[in-house]
């Protein structure tokens, strides 16, 4: 197997430079030709996944956390569908892609997941000219993503390490809480135009997102749709009572959140709200998210479909 290893070097703090070493140990252990490359700046892994499909490597193998994921695919697929696997190491400040794919946590354990897994093909979404592999959200979301990228450079290595994917995430949603309100958008999909004051709407093609919320409990990354999550004009003590509830999934069960299906929505607002996905900002609304189905080949565990819902 050769692969093309797409390295982070600040993701999770700099613990993808920590873990890196062991995994691909045992790698090489295996029979994999690795070639390392190490992103210097944010996007770079853009051009390193490029250069990988032209090199004809079988796996572009990410060492790092959702961003990483999210540009290394957006390079795999700039020319439309490939035969280079994407395969995924976790490292970073969230890693909901993984989960998604049933990827462990743990570096060997992930390690070995990759060894024993099958190259199967998901779904991606697209919107603004990007692609994405778990949640995108307009509105809150994006505002706290914003938040959380700006904390994300400027933190110091030392502090970084003390600050997990759901730590800094909720530590952005306390702090957005503060001072974001519902606000006015129009929903097109499935044929329909919905306007409605929401808090924020996720458009889901896997479950996870923010280090661990799941925000989309039913979607699937294999059915060729999205799952739609807008959630109405809850107050901020709604809001709070709602958290902890997304990290299992409940907050569907609230009066003010829906659970649609589309395979395209519109979003439109007066507004100059943020979209955001993979954590990543990608422009502002008017946008159109539209499922690309099973554009992407993964290395994920055997054992049936690739499941959205955990």
């Amino acid at each position: 197997m050769r692969a093309l290893a797409i390295i982070n070097p600040t993701a999770g703090g700099g613990r993808s430079l920590k873990i890196w070493p062991a995994a691909r140990a045992r790698l090489v252990a295996a029979g994999w030709q690795i070639t390392d490359a190490t992103a210097e700046r944010r996007g770079h892994e853009v051009d390193l996944a490029a250069a990988g499909v032209r090199r004809g490597y079988d796996v572009a193998l990410t060492v790092g956390g959702d961003g990483t994921v999210h540009w290394a695919v957006n390079g795999l697929l700039q020319g439309g569908q490939n035969r280079t696997a994407l395969a995924v190491i976790p490292a970073g400040t969230g890693s909901d892609f993984a989960a998604a794919i049933g990827i462990p946590t743990d570096p060997l354990g992930a390690v070995e997941a990759i060894l024993t897994g099958a190259r199967r093909r998901v779904d991606v979404g697209l919107v603004h000219g990007r692609y994405f592999v778990t949640i995108a959200t307009v509105g809150f979301g994006g505002e706290v993503a914003q938040q959380v990228n700006d904390w994300s450079e400027r933190l110091p290595p030392s502090l970084k390490k003390w600050m997990s994917g759901p730590v800094i995430y909720l530590a952005g949603i306390l702090k957005m809480l503060v001072v974001y309100n519902p606000v006015d958008m129009e929903i097109s999909m499935n044929g329909t135009v919905r306007r409605q004051r929401l808090f924020m709407l996720g458009v889901g093609n896997t479950f996870r997102a923010a280090g661990g919320m799941r925000l989309c409990p039913g979607a699937s990354p294999d059915d060729g749709l999205f799952e739609v999550i807008p959630i109405g004009n809850v107050t901020k003590l709604e809001v709070l009572q709602l958290l902890p509830k997304t990290f299992r999934g409940q907050h569907v069960n609230h009066p003010k959140v829906d659970v649609e299906s589309a395979a395209t929505v519109t979003v439109t607002s007066e507004t100059p709200l943020t979209v955001q996905a993979d954590g990543e900002l990608i422009g502002r609304v008017p946008a159109t998210f539209t499922v690309v189905p099973l554009a992407l080949e993964v290395l994920a565990p055997p054992g049936g479909r690739v499941h959205g819902s955990g």
